[in-house]
């Protein structure tokens, strides 16, 4: 497990450097209120819990920056990577106005006026100037430049005219000092042609806010062993031995808190420096605290059940099944697309008896799960049950028998107090229709984020 820790100050001058497990997105930036401040890097020091401008993520206002050079498409914007993009489209590949290739163009044409070019750092940039490169023909005559946080407000920075409309002419203007942000964009309000502009390139300078780097903590959870040696004398002869007694285990669990071995109560849970170091990373990014019968403790965060719109989703987790009906598109995937009613919203089969699963990238604590079956009431008809593994060791809920209801839905499991650890569901249809399957599959969890190995 690696362990990110982000550094923040406190405000009003205080030198104090403190940690939190929640990422900023620039220097000074205030952290969100609600958020968990802690003394060190391993989190095992509680300070507070943040309010409105208690604290500032630590980094650099005004670090160096250069506009990347881009050798492929990146348009999404939000994220961690420098975007650029033409919203109303271009008819060459808008990001090779970031390539560095003077004699590359950009087609822009056909289109009305002011037309924008927008870009996208994930540090905020103050700009200080800007770069605009003309093409071979169609050059931009007139121009404006602006700046927003949200892509919704946006203010004017500068505007004028071309300095240089030559055939692959340059010219470079300067921006006011406006503050940092990070969306900027360059609108070409006239040109030589009408409503055609080429460019070859659009480069910004300019200065980012960058946060610290984060303290990284890569934990070994592998068990240490404690050694022990001594040496053996036989006449002038001497051998010395090491020698592996047990695992390490300075802390302890029991019924919610921690505890050193050596004043731990009666029943606790041995935990070694790694596994504690785990916990506090965990509970320290808002997870809860939980653990089983014998005190062997994990945590678990909010979960939502992913949506699919194919065999795999977002999050990774993968739908398969033993058979569907492909001449009508009733994949497997659909049994989990978000959508409990209406027709080819279904996993529908060809097959009396066959079988449909998910598999999550990691384990969830369910606690309930609601079956609804397909759409059609000459088909909906579906025997079967809920299993956490392909070997149908652990049932969820007792088998079910729908009728030939289109839609119909049961609880098949609704237990918070007994929750089933999982990390598949699989449904092992026995009987009904045989173009019978599900219509939905409702899950109510909690991710497990960490468990101390038994």
């Amino acid at each position: 497990m690696r362990i990110l820790a982000y550094r923040v100050l406190g405000t009003g001058g205080d030198p104090t450097v403190y940690y939190t497990t929640k990422y900023g997105s620039f220097a000074d930036d205030p952290v969100p209120a609600g958020t968990r401040i802690y003394a060190d890097n391993l989190f095992h020091t509680f300070v507070e819990v943040a309010t409105a401008n208690s604290h500032r993520y630590s980094g650099t206002i005004g670090a160096p920056w250069t506009q990347p050079t881009m050798t492929a498409s990146q348009t999404s914007y939000g994220g961690e990577l420098w975007a650029l993009d033409a919203p109303w489209g271009t008819n060459d590949p808008v990001w090779l106005l970031s390539d560095g290739n003077l004699q590359q163009h950009v087609a822009s044409g056909h289109r009305s006026r002011p037309y924008p070019y927008l870009f996208y750092n994930p540090n905020p940039l103050t700009v200080t100037s800007v770069r605009i490169c003309n093409s071979y023909e169609d050059h931009v005559t007139s121009w404006s430049f602006w700046c927003s946080d949200n892509r919704d407000d946006w203010t004017q920075l500068a505007s004028g005219s071309a300095g240089n409309t030559s055939a692959y002419g340059q010219w470079t203007f300067a921006v006011p000092n406006s503050g940092a942000h990070r969306y900027y964009e360059f609108r070409v309000v006239g040109g030589t042609d009408g409503d055609w502009q080429n460019l070859s390139e659009i480069t910004l300078y300019g200065i980012q806010d960058v946060v610290d780097a984060p303290e990284v903590t890569v934990l070994d959870e592998s068990n240490a062993k404690q050694l022990f040696g001594f040496c053996t004398k036989k006449e002038d002869e001497m051998k010395f031995y090491l020698v592996t007694v047990g695992d390490i285990t300075p802390w302890a669990h029991a019924e919610g808190s921690f505890y050193t071995t050596a004043s731990a109560p009666p029943g606790s849970y041995p935990l070694t420096q790694q596994e504690y170091d785990a916990l506090n990373y965990r509970i320290a990014d808002g997870d809860t605290l939980s653990w089983y019968a014998d005190q062997r403790p994990y945590t678990t965060a909010p979960w939502s059940q992913p949506i699919f719109t194919g065999y795999t989703a977002g999050d990774g987790s993968v739908i398969s099944a033993g058979n569907y009906q492909a001449t009508y598109s009733e994949y497997p995937w659909k049994a989990m697309d978000g959508y409990s009613t209406g027709d080819g919203r279904f996993w529908g089969t060809t097959a009396t008896t066959t079988w449909w699963k998910v598999v999550f990238p990691y384990k969830i604590l369910l606690t309930g799960l609601v079956h609804y079956s397909r759409y059609n009431s000459t088909y909906a008809a579906v025997q079967g049950r809920y299993w956490a593994e392909e070997a149908m060791q652990t049932p969820i809920g007792s088998a079910i028998n729908g009728p030939s209801t289109s839609n119909w839905s049961t609880t098949v499991y609704d237990d918070s107090a007994h929750p089933i650890v999982t990390d598949r569901i699989y449904f092992q249809k026995t009987g009904g229709h045989e173009n019978g399957g599900i219509g939905e599959v409702v899950i109510t969890a909690r991710k497990l984020t960490y468990e101390v190995p038994q």
